[in-house]
C-alpha cells in the first residue's frame, strides 16, 4: 500500500502534462475518424455521441480527469497554494462528463451533458482565478490572465447562437488556454520543488 502512494506520487509530478496529452489525443482520434467535423459548429462533446469516438472520449477524458486530479493533490498544493477542493470538483464533473452517456435527442441526457461541461469549465476556470491568491507572483500574474482569456471564451461560446461555426473554435480555444496554463503551472512547480531540493542539500552540506 505503501509502495502505491509512493509511485502516485512520483506520477503525479507530471500529471498535468499527462492530463493534456490524453487531451490532444482524443483531438487527434476525433480528427482521424471524421475530419469533416472538426473545427466546425460541432462541440467537442458531439463526438461523445459518434461511434467512432465514443470510447476514446470517455477514456481520455477520465484519465486526463484523473492525472490532472493527482497532479493537483499530490504535487502542486506542495509548491503553491492550490484550491484542492475546486479542482477537484471541476474534474469529478469532468470525469463524470466522460462517463455519463449523451443522447443529445434525449432532455435528461442533453441537460446533464451540459450541466457537467459548463460546471467542469466554470469552476477550473474559478480554480485558475484562485490560484492568483499565490505569494509566488508569476503564478499570480499568468493565472489572471489565463482565467480572463479562458473565461471569455467561454462566455462567447455560452452566448454563441445555435448552429454559429464558431462554436468548436471557441470551445477549443478556452479550453487551449487552460491547457497552457496547466503546462506553464506544471514546469512553475518544477522549478520551484528543485529550487526547494537544492536549499534543502546545501543546508544539509552545511550542518
Amino acid at each position: 500500500m505503501l509502495m502505491m502512494k509512493s509511485r502516485i506520487i512520483a506520477v503525479s509530478k507530471l500529471g498535468g502534462v499527462i492530463a493534456v496529452s490524453f487531451e490532444w489525443v482524443a483531438l487527434l482520434v476525433y480528427y482521424l475518424s471524421y475530419p469533416s467535423y472538426f473545427g466546425r459548429q460541432y462541440p467537442i462533446s458531439y463526438y461523445a455521441t459518434l461511434p467512432g469516438t465514443r470510447i476514446a472520449f470517455s477514456l481520455c477524458y477520465l484519465a486526463a480527469a484523473l492525472s490532472f486530479y493527482l497532479f493537483a493533490q499530490h504535487h502542486l498544493r506542495k509548491h503553491i497554494r492550490t484550491p484542492t477542493k475546486t479542482f477537484a470538483f471541476s474534474m469529478a464533473c469532468f470525469g463524470g462528463t466522460a462517463l455519463v452517456p449523451y443522447y443529445p435527442t434525449n432532455i435528461v441526457s442533453s441537460v446533464l451533458h451540459i450541466t457537467l461541461s459548463v460546471l467542469t469549465f466554470g469552476t477550473f476556470i474559478l480554480g485558475v482565478f484562485l490560484m492568483a491568491r499565490s505569494d509566488d507572483k508569476p503564478t499570480k500574474s499568468v493565472s489572471i490572465a489565463a482565467g480572463i482569456f479562458s473565461g471569455a471564451l467561454l462566455i462567447l461560446l455560452l452566448i454563441a447562437p445555435k448552429g454559429s461555426h464558431y462554436i468548436f473554435a471557441l470551445e477549443a480555444g478556452s479550453w487551449f488556454v487552460c491547457q497552457l496554463w496547466i503546462l506553464w503551472v506544471s514546469y512553475r512547480a518544477y522549478r520551484l520543488s528543485d529550487k526547494s531540493s537544492t536549499m534543502l542539500s546545501f543546508g544539509m552540506i552545511r550542518l
